[in-house]
């Protein structure tokens, strides 16, 4: 098992399992925005992050709007085809203005879904960190 190690960069709170001087292989990124007054600017932030945010290796969609909970959830456009699944990224954004970005894997065969690893350069995450706070 891999201990993984929080860290503050780029705006972003990085769950970081490894680094070196070009990249970093994390567990999940989160970004705290200012909170969102209603569901139809938590709706708005979500389409401006689809436009925008569109070099984590897939576009993204969205998949399900919940009201109750006021939160969003977006999910890679096109899954990666494995050979036992598909590897995709999830965002979940909501109300209070958190936004947080996992990869998942869906294993076929016992029809599960676990957190996978993700591994983003330096440069990229800068990148994903300005541009989550100018939404």
């Amino acid at each position: 098992m891999t201990q993984s190690q929080s860290e503050q960069r780029f705006g972003l709170d990085l769950e970081v399992l490894q680094a070196d001087s070009l990249s970093f292989r994390l567990g999940r990124i989160r970004h705290q925005g200012e909170a969102l007054a209603d569901f139809d600017a938590l709706r708005d932030k979500a389409e401006r992050l689809i436009n925008k945010v569109n070099y984590l290796e897939d576009p993204f969609r969205l998949v399900e709007q919940d009201n109750i909970q006021s939160a969003i959830l977006l999910r890679s456009e096109t899954p990666h085809q494995q050979v036992d699944g598909l590897d995709y990224y999830e965002i979940r954004l909501d109300a209070s203005g958190l936004t947080d970005i996992q990869c998942q894997h869906y294993d076929r065969e016992n029809t599960d879904t676990q957190v996978k690893d993700m591994v983003l350069s330096h440069r990229m995450l800068e990148r994903l960190g300005k541009d989550l706070s100018e939404l």
